[in-house]
């Protein structure tokens, strides 16, 4: 099975730079466009503007947002990922989105990458996308392979996400 990451050196809005792994250890570098790239979760696009730099932090690949309830904060995790949509098809669209990771979820991806080790890890989808709204806020796994490749979900809850969206008239 051929393994799909996104090159650290094409982080653009528009385009995306593919290495692709073959069984064989061989590899292709390939440029497709991305159908979409968030620049945060959704989450942080409702804090007030004023509020933004109090509440929010960013990293290169991931966003902090510190909530209050009842006077008490509460940190919310954020990493950015590829998503292929559907799942598992070479030519499905690519998108750049947010997972949300619990808290031992965002410290075992910080090791990991630190250690270099490949781990997996569970959260939510962060964005709503078009054609995949009610994917939003589902369940997704986001490898994080421990080279400067930015992580990737690699699986789904959703059938939307795994098969993507019925496109054309209905028959």
């Amino acid at each position: 099975m051929d393994q799909l990451s996104l090159s650290p050196a094409s982080r653009s809005d528009k385009a995306t730079t593919l290495t692709v792994v073959d069984d064989d250890g061989s590899q292709q570098v390939r440029t497709e466009k991305t159908a979409l790239n968030a620049q945060l979760p959704d989450a942080a696009l409702g804090i007030p503007a004023d509020e933004r730099g109090r509440r929010l932090r960013r990293g290169a690949d991931t966003v902090l947002i510190d909530e209050y309830v009842d006077g008490q904060r509460h940190t919310r995790g954020f990493v950015k990922c590829v998503l292929r949509v559907p799942l598992h098809e070479p030519e499905g669209a690519t998108y750049g989105v947010y997972v949300e990771v619990d808290k031992d979820g965002y410290r075992t991806l910080q090791q990991a990458f630190r250690d270099k080790r490949p781990v997996k890890v569970w959260g939510r989808l962060a964005n709503r996308l078009p054609l995949l709204e009610d994917a939003f806020d589902s369940g997704v796994e986001i490898l994080e392979d421990g080279s400067e490749l930015r992580a990737r979900v690699v699986d789904a809850r959703h059938p939307l996400l795994l098969s993507g969206p019925e496109i054309g008239p209905a028959t």
